[in-house]
């Protein structure tokens, strides 16, 4: 999009129940030190007047990343393989997109449904099995318009921890993900927001905007609960007012 004006919701940050130890798995012949548990994702979301773009370029430490080779990792041989990362990417749009029919974004008080369309790992096939992941994906929010006029935008927090939440619960499944692991995550997301030039931003929650020449910026928002642990009732949307401008 030319000429975009950027909401930047900066500095997002979600602590899910941060502790300093690692334990180690034996199970499956991986053996783990002390390290990081994190997952960070920058999202970069593209809102034009029909279609809604949201791309994550995200990276997984600490034990969830070979988990998720493990995964991938069909034979076991601590060898990743062009035809198992073949296999596994469908496969992991297919059961997220199943798994997430009923999420949506609201727009002008309607909802819309988004689909996953796109995974790709960069590195996978040359990293070392322990090495932080490298994730990039890619979902679209498709079929609706935006009014010339004024509009509103309500996202539920949780949308933007479905990908890496998905990975999480394969890996319990399939390659004994503990729950005690889980619970060592730290999570951290940045996300921004772009419209095309015909659309100006005009409030937000939570944040702050900040304007200059050129962009529009939301920043300062943290999070500190675990949502998780609350009803989806009980956690504000995010919610974007913007004027659409012939």
């Amino acid at each position: 999009m030319k000429s975009k004006m950027r909401l930047k919701i900066g500095a997002i940050a979600l602590l899910l129940c941060l502790w300093g130890a690692s334990s180690a798995l034996y199970a499956h012949g991986y053996v783990f030190a002390r390290s990081n548990e994190e997952m960070r994702d920058d999202i970069k979301i593209l809102l034009g007047p029909r279609q809604m773009q949201v791309e994550y370029q995200a990276i997984y430490q600490g034990q969830i990343a070979p988990h998720v080779r493990l995964m991938i990792d069909e034979n076991r041989d601590n060898f990743i393989q062009s035809e198992e990362v073949e296999r596994f990417i469908p496969y992991f749009i297919r059961e997220f997109n199943r798994a997430h029919q009923e999420d949506f974004v609201e727009i002008n008080g309607v909802p819309y449904p988004f689909q996953l369309d796109s995974l790709a790992l960069p590195g996978i096939l040359q990293d070392s099995l322990l090495a932080p992941l490298k994730v990039y994906v890619r979902l679209r929010v498709r079929d609706y318009t935006l009014p010339e006029g004024e509009s509103r935008i309500r996202v539920d927090p949780r949308f933007f921890f479905l990908v890496g939440d998905h990975f999480i619960e394969l890996a319990k499944k399939q390659v004994q993900f503990t729950r005690e692991q889980e619970a060592r995550i730290g999570r951290y997301l940045q996300v921004t927001l772009y419209g095309s030039r015909t659309v100006q931003f005009t409030r937000t929650f939570p944040g702050r905007i900040r304007r200059d020449k050129k962009s529009v910026y939301i920043y300062g928002v943290f999070y500190d609960e675990n949502l998780k642990k609350l009803h989806r009732n009980q956690i504000p949307p995010f919610r974007i007012e913007l004027v659409r401008k012939k």
